[in-house]
């Protein structure tokens, strides 16, 4: 009897035990469950990055759970912007190319597939051909159909619009946030942080060199301008390069960053000291305008002509790329002397 006693003792006591031991190690177990749980969320969290995209005159936050893998550039300067982001592996295509790369890129951009000849479109086909995961594309085209977010969105593919170079006016602070959300959208986000200090740090540096300078006036004279009229630039990303390097817009009544048809007349009147002439593919592109301001009787006696005071640079010069202050340090050095 006292032999089944403890027997029946010892078997409670197991129980209890091994009650005990579960319950004392289930909130724990569930404890780091959650944990673990957590941590496995905020990884997946992690993961997705959304980021505000211009397209036409539209902003619109998009998602891009994953670091692109098959890129395709439909804006000039893009392709530059993600060489300096050391991402050449994730483009598949490019097209509407203006200006050479940077000779630091020229190596690994001359490895890359154009879509198709220059100052072409190469079409819905071509571009869904190359299979991208990710359009970029300059948010003033962004109205094209197959450039449109949805419609590229119903091919599985995402797309970026950069801001800085909305029709209406982007602005320098929009470059640096296009490289920022470049970074953010590949993950590289320290080498485009670095990219945007120095950019900044060497305009300001410019800036102040010319702070106490008289200001030069200036007229910014597209290539495709014509005997008819120009097209010029008003406020926005060009007209502020200029103000950084020590120069001021004749330009007075336009507030988009471009404008077509503009009148001759206007700048023969406003007389500018200085002309900045921006080309697209070469700069033999600048020749026409160039013969037309030396020719016309009218337009070779502005100042600027008769002093032979012109400065060309290349669209991407004064677009959404990390020479822009390259760029500011060249108009200084020839609207002031400054080094």
């Amino acid at each position: 009897m006292k032999k089944k006693t403890i027997t029946v003792f010892l078997t409670a006591l197991v129980a209890m035990n091994t009650m005990a031991g579960c319950a004392s190690t289930t909130p724990k177990e569930k404890e780091e469950k959650t944990e673990i749980s957590k941590e496995e969320k905020s990884e997946t969290d992690a993961e997705t990055v959304k980021v505000t995209s211009v397209f036409g005159e539209d902003e619109v936050e998009l998602e891009y759970p994953e670091v692109p893998e098959r890129v395709v550039s439909m804006a000039g300067f893009a392709p530059e912007m993600l060489l300096a982001l050391g991402l050449e592996d994730h483009i598949v295509g490019y097209a509407w190319q203006d200006n050479e790369v940077l000779p630091q890129y020229q190596e690994a951009f001359e490895k890359l597939e154009p879509l198709c000849p220059p100052a072409m479109d190469p079409g819905e086909e071509k571009v869904l051909a190359a299979e991208p995961d990710l359009v970029l594309s300059w948010a003033s085209w962004s109205d094209e159909e197959y450039f449109n977010y949805k419609n590229l969105a119903k091919n599985g593919i995402n797309a970026y619009g950069f801001h800085s170079e909305r029709w209406s006016g982007g602005h320098l602070e929009d470059v640096y946030t296009d490289f920022l959300n470049i970074g953010k959208i590949f993950r590289v986000e320290d080498k485009a942080e670095a990219l945007v200090n120095e950019m900044k740090s060497n305009i300001e540096e410019t800036a102040k060199k010319v702070e106490d300078k008289e200001k030069v006036s200036v007229f910014v004279c597209d290539a495709s301008s014509n005997e008819e009229s120009c097209m010029t630039v008003g406020g926005g990303l060009p007209q502020e390069l200029l103000e950084k390097a020590g120069g001021e817009n004749v330009v007075t009544d336009v507030e988009a960053n471009w404008k077509r048809g503009y009148s001759w007349e206007k700048i023969i009147a406003a007389d500018p000291e200085w002309i900045v002439i921006d080309y697209y593919a070469s700069a033999d592109e600048a020749d026409a305008v160039l013969n037309l301001l030396k020719s016309d009787p009218q337009l070779n006696q502005m100042q600027a002509v008769l002093k032979d005071q012109i400065v060309l640079v290349g669209l991407t010069d004064i677009s959404c790329s990390e020479r822009i202050d390259e760029t500011v340090a060249l108009l200084a050095s020839e609207f002031h002397g400054v080094e």
